[in-house]
């Protein structure tokens, strides 16, 4: 998780993306 945060600061474009796909998944899982 930390590692993905670390790479969403490199890379803001891909940022919202990874946050609605980590979104989508714990939704799943709720």
């Amino acid at each position: 998780m930390v590692n993905l945060l670390l790479r969403c600061t490199i890379v803001r474009k891909k940022c919202l993306l990874l946050a609605l796909w980590l979104i989508l998944m714990v939704a799943l899982e709720l």
